[in-house]
């Protein structure tokens, strides 16, 4: 695959795109399934990267080989797409619902810039950077940092990737250490409209945003209106809670392409807020249930609370998405676990193989195995492996074999 970079310059801001064309082979961590030509794009998928083998986006599998892959803002990207970034994917939908093409994805972090405080512990661990409290789990993936946060210091650059809960904290689904960029830092922060005039923001979490001449606006009203979940982009790390913004991007799905085109469908993935009757929102996203919106058993529309990580699917009526369906995840907050598809390669043991460059341990004595059995694990052999990732592993719970 043959990579492009190409800067994008806007008024005191530099955007860096990253352009994915060609091949069927990708950067170390990013998988390509030598897709077809893309038709126009029908849906948009937000949520976390949960697998690869190509991508797995809000439970579905979309081949990326031939997508445009756009990495804003400076933020970090020499090694591709990455477990646990959350994105904005553009595409079609198959008829099976499960699988689908990307022509475009967006990644942007969240949050990036200095730690300002550390709670480290085994579980229910957080920390504070950027304005935003974020908290990690055991669905959070953790690169150059221990999962308790037990070597995250006050003042370490960080960047994260997250789903906005209710409760205006973020929760972590990766979390990086980044080192020190000095006068070259691109700053990064999020949080819901509180209040807004043409000259200031205040974010729920108390951050207060300034906005001048210069402010670029992207995806938003201006100014933006109370209740909009947005990103900040600034060149410094908030002084007595205050920054100026260099860039105000929307961080909802929205339901037109990046041409502008109307998409008949959605997906996205985030916590439930604001639920009343059957409306209520999530990561930003109207969603409304209709008579025929169905839920992952034993659930039902009396299931849903506020606070609740769902998945839904649904099809666009205005800027609100109606929900087919409706997963409310088993896992908490943590989500529903990690997918990989492709060939075993590395394999040294059932606890020791990797698929599509992430080791693999499936020597547990509960994993569920289909279509062979632990036995049957060799290089070559192609599986999809689903579990947790603990210590940078997967820890398998099920792994189904295929024939290619």
């Amino acid at each position: 695959m043959k990579w492009t970079y190409a800067l994008r310059i806007a008024p005191g801001l530099l955007a860096l795109t990253l352009l994915s064309c060609g091949g069927g082979t990708k950067l170390a961590g990013d998988i390509g399934t030598g897709g077809t030509g893309a038709a126009p794009p029908n849906t948009i998928a937000v949520g976390p990267i949960n697998g690869f083998g190509s991508i797995v986006v809000t439970g579905v599998r979309y081949d990326d080989s031939k997508a445009q892959i756009v990495v804003p803002d400076g933020d970090d990207s020499g090694t591709g797409l990455k477990l646990g970034m959350v994105v904005r994917l553009e595409g079609t939908l198959n008829a099976d619902g499960v699988t689908g093409t990307a022509t475009r994805v967006d990644m942007s972090a969240d949050v990036r810039g200095p730690v300002t405080s550390v709670s480290p512990s085994a579980s229910g661990a957080m920390f504070s950077a950027m304005g935003v409290t974020v908290q990690v789990n055991s669905g959070t993936v953790f690169d150059s940092v221990k999962s308790d946060l037990s070597d995250l210091q006050v003042g370490d650059n960080v960047q994260v990737h997250g789903l906005l809960a209710d409760t205006g904290a973020l929760v972590a689904t990766r979390v990086q250490k980044r080192s020190a960029c000095g006068s070259a830092c691109v700053y990064k922060t999020i949080g819901q409209v509180q209040s807004s005039s043409s000259t200031q923001l205040k974010l729920g979490n108390g951050l207060v945003v300034a906005l001048n001449a210069a402010t670029v606006y992207d995806g938003v009203a201006v100014p933006p209106p109370v209740g909009a979940i947005i990103r900040i982009t600034t060149t410094a790390a908030p002084q007595s809670n205050q920054v100026t913004a260099l860039k105000v991007s929307s961080a909802v799905a929205g339901a037109s392409s990046s041409s502008g085109a109307s998409l008949q469908k959605g997906e996205v993935e985030g916590f439930v807020a604001g639920l009343s009757g059957g409306n209520f929102t999530v990561s930003g996203t109207q969603v409304a249930l209709t008579p025929t919106t169905t839920f992952n058993s034993p659930n039902t529309a009396a299931s849903l609370t506020n606070g609740q990580r769902v998945d839904v699917d649904g099809v666009w009526s205005g800027n609100v998405l109606q929900a087919t369906k409706i997963e409310i995840s088993s896992g908490g907050d943590s989500g529903t676990g990690y997918e990989f598809f492709g060939p075993i390669t590395n394999f040294v043991s059932v606890s020791n193989f990797q698929v599509k460059g992430q080791v693999v341990d499936a020597s547990g004595a509960s994993v569920q195995f289909s279509g062979g059995t632990a036995a049957d694990l060799a290089n070559g052999r192609t599986v999809e492996v689903r579990g947790q990732i603990v210590g940078g592993v997967l820890i398998a719970t099920k792994v189904k074999f295929t024939s290619g």
